[in-house]
């Protein structure tokens, strides 16, 4: 099973309300390469966790979201205002 597909499907469900079907058809979308079989196992697993009260991992915040990061990485890559 990929990780990543699996992850999408969990942020789908849970962070983005969506219906196991919207998540199964949004997948198409994320990874053109999964047939509707698998995507409709990684929606049903990920579904499965969720209900099932294990905590999923969530990638950690990007460094950006810190404002003293993002000024400073404007700085680092010359960007201006």
């Amino acid at each position: 099973m990929n990780s990543a597909a699996l992850d999408k499907a969990v942020f789908l469900l849970r962070d983005v309300h969506q219906s196991p079907a919207m998540a199964q058809r949004a997948l198409k979308g994320y990874f053109p390469e999964l047939g509707l079989v698998e995507r409709a196992h990684h929606v049903r697993a990920a579904y499965d966790s969720l209900h099932a009260g294990r905590v999923l991992s969530r990638p950690a915040p990007s460094e950006l979201s810190i404002p003293g990061h993002f000024a400073a990485a404007h700085e680092r890559h010359g960007f201006g205002d």
